[in-house]
């Protein structure tokens, strides 16, 4: 029996099949566990006793499991306080379900880090690491919860954040996890290495822990962002020759090298991610030098056996809309069907989506004027799920 079930009724009485329906919270969970979310937050309204079942976050999770969740659009994070969203279907008619994350009343402002499946890992803009807070928060419900701040890690021995990352699996847990890696010391500015400590905080408990000792990894910039969540296990790519790539594994709480792409033929010269992330169970890879051209797109095996090239572009028809080579960012790799999947790419102000298979593409967006990414960020374009995930 679900956890949340209980039976109002009173076996004294010949209720019709709608009472019985209304009284049953089995019955009304597999009834509303199939319909769309914004008909759920409707339905919220109907009477306490629906509002406390979809409110649950073993509904929440049974939801996910009968209805599906795609991916809804993609938010940029550009060089100006308004957030863009990306309808993926390019449908004008699809309004931005939010422009800022001012649900959050931070006083620095709020800076998206990361997304993962329908929950945000964000933290406080412009802050002193005494004054940062990491939050995770739902942007469809506008829930949110602090989950730590610098002052914080300093009781705690530490001087700094090295990222903070979520971890969320809606199908496996309606609870998520949050990985802090922290500095142990302030490196000085000769030190090739910097000394870190991974934390860990389960929302099921509200509590955190350390793992592991004290380790030593390369000052590179792969280790200040956020990890890419796939089949339970955070991962980071370092794009260095000495390939540092890494993942953990947050329920079995292990740390295990990665496989260097390096050794998949055509890659193993070039040290700039262009794109890393995941799409629909799929880990996807994109290094540098990229040109518009031609470029490929690298596949994790599901067992970390190794990379292996999946896709070759050569988007040709789009390469001729510009006679000079443009500068491009990857913003994402949709796999759609098994005969269909797409890539996102944005070309100046526009927002593109290239069709693989048929080597189509059409114009699905194009930025606010005065917004781009100016800043060169890797890590902008963050996907965007409905979800009732309880923070």
């Amino acid at each position: 029996m679900n956890p949340i079930s209980t039976c109002v009724m009173n076996p004294h009485e010949n209720p019709s099949s709608l009472s019985l329906v209304v009284s049953s919270v089995d019955i009304l969970i597999q009834i509303l566990s199939r319909l769309p979310i914004k008909i759920l937050l409707q339905f919220k309204l109907v009477s306490k006793k629906w509002r406390s079942v979809i409110s649950d976050p073993f509904f929440a999770r049974e939801h996910c499991h009968q209805y599906p969740h795609p991916v809804n659009g993609l938010i940029l994070h550009t060089n100006q306080p308004e957030l863009e969203f990306v309808s993926l279907d390019g449908s004008s008619s699809s309004a931005a379900p939010f422009e800022t994350l001012d649900f959050i009343q931070d006083p620095k402002g709020i800076r998206i880090d990361q997304s993962c499946n329908g929950l945000i890992c964000c933290s406080s803009i412009r802050a002193s690491f005494l004054e940062r807070t990491y939050y995770v928060c739902n942007p469809f419900t506008k829930q949110f919860r602090s989950i730590v701040c610098g002052s914080q890690g300093k009781e705690k021995g530490f001087v700094g954040y090295s990222s903070v990352s979520l971890a969320y699996d809606p199908h496996s847990s309606p609870h998520y996890k949050v990985v802090c890696i922290w500095f142990t010391k302030q490196p000085e500015d000769s030190d090739t290495n910097a000394d870190l400590q991974l934390e860990i905080y389960s929302s099921e408990t509200a509590t955190w822990k350390l793992y592991g000792d004290v380790f030593s990894a390369p000052r590179r910039s792969f280790l200040y962002k956020s990890g890419v969540f796939w089949k339970g296990s955070l991962h980071w790519i370092d794009p260095s020759i000495e390939g540092n790539s890494f993942y953990f594994n947050v329920d079995q709480e292990l740390r295990m090298k990665m496989p260097d792409y390096r050794s998949v033929p055509k890659v193993e010269d070039r040290v700039m991610v262009k794109f890393f992330g995941e799409c629909r169970g799929h880990l996807h890879l994109i290094v540098s030098p990229a040109s518009l051209s031609s470029f490929e797109v690298l596949e994790m095996e599901t067992d970390y056996t190794g990379w292996n090239v999946k896709y070759h572009v050569s988007p040709q028809e789009l390469i001729i809309l510009y006679p000079r080579p443009p500068d491009f960012d990857v913003l994402l790799v949709e796999e759609v069907e098994s005969n269909s999947s797409k890539i996102v790419l944005l070309i100046q102000d526009k927002v593109f989506s290239y069709d693989i298979q048929d080597k189509s593409f059409k114009e699905i967006h194009r930025l606010a004027p005065g917004h781009s990414n100016q800043f060169g960020r890797s890590n902008f374009s963050f996907q965007y799920i409905q979800t009732l995930a309880c923070v």
